[in-house]
Parts: C-alpha cells; structure tokens; sequence
C-alpha cells in the first residue's frame, strides 16, 4: 500500500479531529505518515484531511544560472 504524509484540515476556522481507526487517537495537527486506505482516502475526499505528501518530499529549488548579487561598482 501507499503511504502519505496526511494533516488534519481547518474546518470553520478550527482543526478537524480526525481519529485514527486503529488506534483512535487524533491526527496530529503538524502531520503524519499514514498508509492509504479506503478510510484515509475518505477523508481526503471529504477534505477532512489533506495529503501534504508533495510538501514534504520537495526537495529546495536550486537556482541555475548567474548569481543574483547585485555587481558591485569600481570605487
């Protein structure tokens, strides 16, 4: 099965409490890794949850090409 990394979403300005079938404790607020099941998937469907996975496998963008320092001039 997949994993994805899942965080609870803000429903009317507070954090959705969305317990873990197995262990019924909530999602924590910063994340987690969770296997993709047919309930997890529910929850992202029902934007309960949303799947932060792409968040935190980016890796930082490198910049390519010239620097972006402004050039100095002659004294």
């Amino acid at each position: 099965m997949t994993n994805a990394f899942l965080k609870p979403s803000i429903i009317d300005g507070e954090i959705a409490l969305v317990r873990d079938p197995e262990t019924m404790v909530p999602l924590a607020e910063e994340g987690e890794w969770k296997t993709l099941s047919p309930f997890w998937t529910r929850r992202i469907r029902d934007a309960e949850v949303i799947d932060a996975t792409a968040s935190v496998n980016a890796s930082p963008v490198k910049s390519a090409g010239k620097s972006r320092e402004p050039i100095a001039k002659g004294d």
